[in-house]
């Protein structure tokens, strides 16, 4: 696969995006990186470049996120073993997608769109879990949206097979089912509530 300008031109637009709202100590630092783009050589390199940069970012904005709202707040050990399974989970498609990229034969003009439509979903059970370990409520709920919808597609996916899958595939289903009851309890529904303000106007 040849490099191509829009291969570079998409990462450049990806990375300008996901840090629009760095803080200003981050400028000269947002800058620089936009800068290296020019300087990676090869599709896949470009393509890395541009995935890793925006997860890194996201990871630090999660970061600031968490210290500035939660700043004593601990996700309790059943969330992290959850957000560390789709982080997991998130490195295997990203590990899949990345394996399958060399055997790629259309133009990259044709394929890049495909292929980061690919890898932004490969990488959304990631951002889920970087919610998760901040105790973000909607993270919770996507994390069990998620799980659903995996569940749903493996359940499909077996009913058409003439033979049995073997015992993966029901394990990911049961695994899929733990993580929606483990977040719908009310001790773990809790901890992603934070403390309630009253509002108060005194009277003058």
């Amino acid at each position: 696969m040849r490099d191509r300008p829009l291969l570079r031109a998409t990462a450049r637009f990806l990375f300008r995006g996901a840090s629009a709202c760095l803080p200003a100590e981050l400028q000269e630092w947002r800058g620089a990186m936009l800068a290296e783009i020019d300087f990676v050589g090869g599709a896949m390199a470009t393509l890395r470049w541009a995935v890793g940069s925006c997860f890194a970012i996201q990871r630090l904005r999660a970061a600031r996120w968490a210290k500035a709202i939660h700043p004593d707040a601990s996700a309790p050990l059943a969330v992290r073993i959850i957000a560390l399974y789709q982080i997991a989970f998130a490195v295997e498609l990203i590990g899949t997608i990345a394996w399958q990229i060399p055997k790629i034969r259309e133009p990259w003009a044709d394929a890049i769109f495909p292929v980061l439509f690919c890898v932004l979903i490969a990488i959304f059970p990631a951002v889920l879990a970087l919610g998760l370990w901040t105790l973000d409520d909607s993270a919770r709920i996507g994390s069990m949206l998620f799980a659903l919808c995996h569940a749903l597609m493996n359940v499909g996916w077996i009913s058409q097979l003439s033979q049995d899958p073997g015992p993966v595939v029901r394990v990911r289903i049961l695994i899929d089912v733990a993580v929606i009851v483990t977040l719908l309890t009310p001790s773990i529904r809790k901890a992603f509530r934070p403390e309630r303000l009253t509002l108060r106007l005194d009277a003058q």
